[in-house]
């Protein structure tokens, strides 16, 4: 009986020694047969840009002028890279390569048209972000990983957007997932591409108070108009305080007209709406307070009318005003 037990069990560690050994060698091969890429290359990536123009708010486009560069060691080639949110326009045909010791540098003087969605919720005095998108063309993550050259990626000191002013610069880089394996062979099925994205952002805000000034002084101008009717006496210029009124909501809707043209057509309400929504309801207000101050005057009580004017040209404007600073407070 022992002998049985003895044997049964020395079989037992037989077999189970062979299924290890089998085990070990196979997953072993499997490992030999993985990725051939487990270390992508990495490439020293950076632009310097030198003009920023043709930027259209109410589209979303403008056009970058600036030049690019890549550096790297290996067998790889950076070289094949593509704009993903535009379209290179113009790209130097030299292909000015040098090779230093293990590393390789091109770069090449580019423009691009491109494209951003803007938020001008809170225009005038919105802020944008202008970007550049760049990935390499053949190569994803399992080949080839950008690295940002931060110190060196810059922006041309006498660069100007028109009114716009330039208060940050950013440069990072993200893993791009695509959902899907774009059709090659090479990848399984149910794989999704990623791709390594070099981005490039100017944050940019609009100047000082000028534009501001320039996008409501039509609008101020047309509720100070309608303002005036409260000191036309009701006793014998009712028509003319209705005139001034009229003549303040033609200003105000012509002022909103001319901003609309200057932005694209959004569902979002921009500020500038927002501002020109109140002009339309004080002036409204003013109207209403004509007619019940006319009411006053007619119903023999001259005095309370005359003081329910007074206290209207001094109310009005103060919280027109404090309306307007609000909306202003709440867009930021």
């Amino acid at each position: 009986m022992k002998s049985f037990v003895r044997t049964f069990f020395n079989n037992l560690c037989l077999f189970l020694s062979v299924i290890i050994i089998f085990v070990f060698v196979f997953s072993s091969d499997a490992l030999s047969k993985g990725p051939v890429h487990q270390n992508p290359a990495k490439v020293t990536i950076g632009i310097y840009i030198m003009d920023v123009y043709d930027l259209d708010v109410r589209k979303g486009t403008y056009t970058v002028d600036f030049y690019i560069w890549f550096k790297w060691k290996g067998d790889v080639n950076p070289r094949n890279f593509e704009i993903m949110n535009g379209y290179l326009a113009y790209k130097a045909r030299q292909d000015n390569l040098i090779t230093h010791g293990d590393y390789h540098h091109v770069s090449y003087r580019c423009r691009a048209n491109l494209h951003t969605p803007f938020d001008l919720s809170a225009y005038p005095w919105d802020k944008q972000i202008i970007s550049i998108h760049v990935e390499d063309e053949d190569d994803d993550i399992k080949k080839l990983i950008y690295v940002p050259d931060v110190e060196n990626s810059k922006i041309y000191s006498g660069l100007n957007i028109n009114d716009w002013a330039i208060s940050a610069l950013k440069v990072y880089i993200t893993d791009n997932i695509y959902e899907t394996n774009f059709g090659k062979p090479s990848r399984s099925h149910d794989e999704k591409a990623t791709y390594s994205r070099f981005t490039f952002d100017i944050h940019i805000d609009h100047k000082g108070f000028n534009l501001f000034l320039k996008t409501f002084i039509a609008l101020f101008i047309s509720v100070a108009i309608a303002f005036l009717t409260f000191l036309i006496h009701p006793k014998h210029y009712a028509a003319p305080r209705f005139s001034v009124c009229v003549t303040g909501m033609f200003g105000a809707v012509s002022s909103h007209i001319v901003v609309s043209q200057r932005i694209f057509e959004s569902p979002v309400l921009t500020l500038a709406d927002h501002v020109h929504f109140l002009g339309f309801f004080f002036i409204f207000l003013s109207v209403l307070e004509s007619c019940v101050a006319l009411k006053l005057y007619h119903d023999g009580r001259d005095h309370k009318a005359r003081l329910f004017d007074l206290w209207s040209v001094y109310l009005f404007p103060i919280v027109f005003m404090i309306s307007v600073i609000i909306a202003i407070l709440i867009s930021k």
